[in-house]
């Protein structure tokens, strides 16, 4: 019978070390979770702040060309038409094939 009961309490004493192996180990997955939550929060802030900046460059460079065009068309206007009339001469001959 103290065999038993020594077995018996040696069961329970490990058996309450696996719980709380168990619970740490919840603990530590629930730590890792919340931490790779927060990486990939950050890292698609920084995502998202790279691409407003690229759409920003985009547009100062749009803005940029485009006052270049216009400065040059008012500039020479005769020469932006043939330029013009050349493209759409190529474009519809390209077209028709």
């Amino acid at each position: 019978m103290a065999t038993t009961d020594a077995r018996a309490a040696t069961d329970e004493k490990a058996s309450a070390q696996l719980r709380d192996q168990v619970e740490t180990l919840k603990e530590d997955v629930g730590q890792t979770a919340q931490l790779a939550k927060t990486a990939a929060a950050e890292s698609l802030e920084d995502a998202k702040e790279k691409a407003r900046e690229y759409v920003q460059t985009g547009r100062e460079k749009k803005e940029h060309y485009e006052d270049a065009l216009l400065t040059r068309v008012r500039e020479r206007p005769l020469q932006s038409v043939a330029i013009a009339a050349g493209v759409g001469l190529v474009i519809g001959l390209l077209g028709r094939r």
